[in-house]
């Protein structure tokens, strides 16, 4: 029988790499914008007039609030994880959590939704209810998921 330690443990590490996993995109796209209003920035201010660099009253403070944010993200995740893991089991874990994505979309649930249904238990500290839930509706999820609960024995 599984304890319910280890279940926690393995679902609180879940949840911590699938927010990890659906943050990546929107923190490039956030990147990708802040270097292309910074580059916006410079080519208006070397072509037509150096008033354009009092745009860096606006973007300096929201780069530094960006990376702020990202930082407390990146310290919240960490903190879920029940422990430093190995390659090869954040790998099986990476790949169990491809796989719940793949669920998700066949849901056809929107990506902001997934982001909060995680997003709000992680912030609290605990596992993701929902994870458990998309875990349990798959028979062929549940036998991975026992081999990851392997794991944190």
């Amino acid at each position: 029988m599984v304890s319910l330690k280890r279940s926690t443990r393995a679902l609180r590490a879940l949840s911590a790499l699938f927010l990890y996993r659906a943050l990546q995109p929107v923190l490039v796209m956030s990147v990708i914008l802040l270097v292309a209003a910074f580059v916006t920035m410079i080519l208006l201010a070397l072509s037509f007039s150096d008033w354009w660099w009092l745009l860096l009253i606006l973007l300096l403070p929201l780069t530094l609030i960006f990376v702020v944010l990202c930082y407390l993200i990146w310290f919240t995740i960490q903190k879920l994880m029940p422990r430093r893991l190995t390659p090869d089991e954040k790998m099986k874990l990476q790949d169990f959590i491809e796989k719940l994505f793949g669920i998700a979309d066949h849901g056809s649930l929107p990506y902001p939704v997934l982001l909060f249904l995680v997003t709000k238990d992680v912030i609290r500290g605990k596992e993701s209810s929902f994870l458990n839930t998309l875990i349990g509706d798959s028979k062929a999820l549940m036998h991975e998921f026992s081999d990851i609960q392997e794991l944190f024995s």
